[in-house]
């Protein structure tokens, strides 16, 4: 503490033993001017005005806030004494109807008694800081007497309070500046070594020595994000270092807090207990010991070629502050780590090129095949990463590989061997590279047990290049990776090069067992066969953006229901009328927004026929009876009633009773939903032959012929009165059909002559 200062506080400890109330409150004041103007430091200054009043006010606890500039919220900036409800230096806390507040509210100094208090505190002098009308700060004193504080010490609190008015609206303020120009200094350091140097490898140490003056940090890394891949390498580690981040260790941004920090295009921080919650990912930053992070992007004109990782063993996370200064920081070292990306792509570029010819030449001059295949095995590494790699000839017919090289020389070369992975023969049907995960692509082909980590798990990247003749595919190049990301759109277009230099010599040595007299049919069942791709394609795309849009819906839509579910707990007790019927309406659209998600991601499961049934024998009549019951106590703001005729007789058959209720349910609820207010809908069960014939019937609107065979597809409405007047995105009936065939059986709807719909179900008995 500065000398001037504390030649002060010993006059003032002087004074209390001699000098009367006014007199001393004079005396306080001064010395809080001295010390305001004496000092540079916050906690200097704290710690000193903490000392000054200990000479003049009973205290054992001493707490001081910051009022926001909203009145909202205060934050505490210094604490002492045992603490009160777990608050530290740092917490923010929110306006409530605490002791606090209502001292705050207040304006002018308080004494609050509470002999009945659960902790050793049982006074409280709260000192409001008032500075132009507004409460800028909140002083807390607590003893634990009971009587601790009288009118004097009142006295003497409201000059406190005039004296740490100015000091505390203004001192702020001067800190931060020199704290500012300290850090302008230390961004502008930054900014001339980054610019001394043309390769970032040569600055790394200097650097990671530099911004520990500005952020406190236990590891500090770099990396460098591939332009197509996502991926990010890791150039430098500095401090706390684990297995898979290492210099040099590429990992996939997606889901991760560096993927967020990429994407939103600023920094991005989390403290322990968000870092658990919310990135699952994060668990060897925590078994490293490191308990929050810091992602800052680094970016060139708005496109990211990097990222910035800072983490901390202390969970009390980075503040506002931190994620500016990470952002400066950030910017100065971006266009270096750009460079150095340039450079790594040219000399990538050059080593290919290189790579290319040398395949071109042996491809095209060489007449034995296992100098090609030599070839590859030495150039394949420079050009496509890989742990294995096998060279096949293919009989699409069979849907069966010939081995013909394999890069581990395994005990499978020459044999023939059966592939049932569909990705596999798209691939090769199509005619382009085609990179994926697979779980079994080439059956015991490769002896993948003896990599480390390739079967672990069952899925890795895989890499298909069809080499092909005359329009069609007679060998292929199968590369297998233990790299996450390894196969980005580069090395698939670099792949596509590779085939077209291998194919012509793979192709000449292959054995053709085609005729002439088949090769016009062959072209026939080619250009079939590409229309059914099409098909399959569009199926896919429209399968895979439901499955994308539903999961993408669905995480919000979560944090939404769980939000209004804690927010309810507080407004359903202490909210407004109109807050509560506000909170009603948004629980219900939730509900409501739910019911739809779930709906897109049953379509989207049933087209890609990923929807499993749990078969088994059961009993269909139970589960009818049950699905009408709850329809007729369910409340119906038609009052449309069911007319049931079930039939006594068991209805035996083998199925998934959670799936065919859901199916039948969907379409008893059209029919409900779609008959006219009062009136009846039949619901007829009995037996048709060898199956559970099940009759919807109900009253109302019919539709027309071409509406009939439409309504059953997914997302179609008809559009007449009674669709428009109903919610609802069109899958139900859609839904119900494809699970009602995935049972063998069929779902037929029709218009009735009197007015109307019919739909009837029909599912197999089972027979023993």
């Amino acid at each position: 503490m500065a000398a001037v200062y504390e030649a002060h506080v010993e006059s003032l400890a002087r004074q209390t033993r001699t000098t009367e109330t006014s007199n001393l409150a004079n005396a306080i004041a001064e010395e809080l001017s001295v010390l305001a103007s004496s000092v540079d430091d916050m906690d200097e200054y704290y710690l000193g005005m903490e000392r000054i009043l200990s000479m003049a006010l009973p205290f054992e606890r001493l707490s001081l806030a910051i009022v926001a500039p909203t009145g909202r919220s205060y934050t505490h900036v210094y604490t002492s004494g045992e603490p009160v409800g777990g608050w530290r230096v740092g917490d923010t806390v929110q306006r409530s109807d605490s002791s606090t507040w209502r001292g705050l509210d207040l304006r002018v100094p308080v004494v609050m008694q509470d002999e009945a208090a659960a902790g050793r505190y049982k006074s409280l002098l709260a000192i409001p800081v008032v500075s132009g009308n507004k409460v800028v700060a909140g002083l807390n004193l607590r003893h634990s007497d009971p009587n601790a504080y009288d009118d004097q010490h009142l006295g003497l609190a409201r000059t406190v309070a005039e004296s740490l008015a100015a000091p505390l609206s203004y001192l702020p303020l001067y800190v931060g500046l020199v704290k500012k120009a300290a850090h302008a200094d230390v961004i502008a350091e930054i900014g001339r070594l980054v610019s001394s140097v043309t390769e970032i490898g040569e600055v790394y140490s200097q650097f990671a020595g530099i911004v520990g003056e500005l952020i406190d940090f236990d590891r500090l890394s770099i990396s460098a994000i591939g332009p197509n891949s996502g991926a990010l390498e890791v150039l430098y580690v500095d401090g706390v270092a684990f297995p898979g981040r290492e210099h040099g260790a590429v990992r996939d941004t997606r889901g991760t807090l560096v993927g967020s920090a990429l994407e939103q295009g600023r920094v991005v921080a989390l403290d322990g207990d968000s870092l658990r919650a919310s990135w699952p990912g994060a668990d060897d930053l925590l078994r490293a010991g490191l308990q929050s992070i810091m992602a800052a992007p680094l970016m060139i004109e708005g496109v990211p070629v990097g990222a910035m990782l800072m983490a901390k063993k202390s969970p009390e996370g980075y503040i506002p502050e931190h994620l500016a200064l990470a952002g400066r920081i950030a910017s100065q070292i971006s266009g270096l780590v750009a460079a150095e990306l340039r450079r790594k792509d040219q000399d990538r570029d050059v080593a290919e090129k290189e790579a290319l010819g040398d395949l071109a030449r042996k491809a095209g001059s060489s007449l034995d095949i296992s100098e090609v295949y030599d070839s590859v095995s030495s150039n394949l590494a420079t050009l496509i990463p890989h742990d294995s790699f096998v060279i096949g000839s293919v009989n699409l017919e069979a849907r069966t590989v010939v081995c013909n090289y394999s890069s581990d020389e395994s005990e499978f070369q020459g044999r023939e061997i059966e592939i049932d992975d569909p990705y596999f023969w798209l691939s090769l049907d199509l005619g382009y590279p085609w990179a994926y995960r697979a779980t079994d692509v080439l059956k015991d082909m490769n002896s993948r047990d003896q990599i480390p980590g390739m079967a672990e798990g069952g899925l890795y990247p895989t890499l298909v290049i069809p080499l092909r003749q005359n329009g069609k595919s007679v060998a292929v190049l199968v590369a297998q990776s233990l790299q996450k990301n390894a196969y980005d759109e580069r090395i698939i277009a670099l792949a596509g090069r590779v085939g077209s230099h291998l194919q012509g010599a793979i192709a000449n040595a292959a054995v053709h067992r085609r005729s002439v007299e088949l090769a016009r049919e062959h072209e026939v069942r080619l250009k079939l066969e590409a229309e059914n791709l099409e098909l399959i394609g569009a199926a896919q795309a429209r399968s895979e953006f439901l499955s994308n849009v539903s999961h993408e819906l669905r995480t919000p839509l979560t944090t939404v229901s769980s939000l209004t579910s804690s927010l309810a707990k507080t407004v359903n007790v202490t909210g407004s009328e109109r807050e509560q019927t506000i909170l009603k309406r948004v629980r219900g659209a939730t509900g409501r927004l739910k019911e739809v998600v779930d709906a897109l991601l049953n379509v989207s499961e049933l087209d890609a026929g990923k929807s499993n049934l749990d078969w088994a024998p059961i009993n269909l009549r139970s589960v009818l009876v049950k699905l009408v019951d709850r329809f007729e106590n369910s409340e119906s703001e038609r009052s449309v009633r069911i007319d049931a005729k079930i039939t006594d007789i068991p209805l035996p058959i083998c199925g998934d009773a959670a799936k065919l209720e859901q199916a039948i349910s969907n379409v008893l609820d059209n029919a409900v939903r779609y008959s006219d207010s009062g009136s009846g809908v039949r619901f007829d069960v009995g037996i048709d032959g060898d199956a559970v014939c099940i009759s919807i019937v109900n009253s109302g609107s019919s539709l027309s012929d071409d509406q009939i065979i439409q309504v059953t597809k997914p997302f179609y409405r008809a559009d007449n009165l009674a669709t428009r007047s109903e919610s609802g995105v069109g899958v139900g009936l859609a839904i119900s059909k494809a699970i009602v065939e995935l049972h063998e059986g069929s779902l037929l709807v029709g218009a009735i002559p009197e007015g109307g719909m019919r739909a009837d179900i029909l599912i197999p008995l089972s027979h023993g």
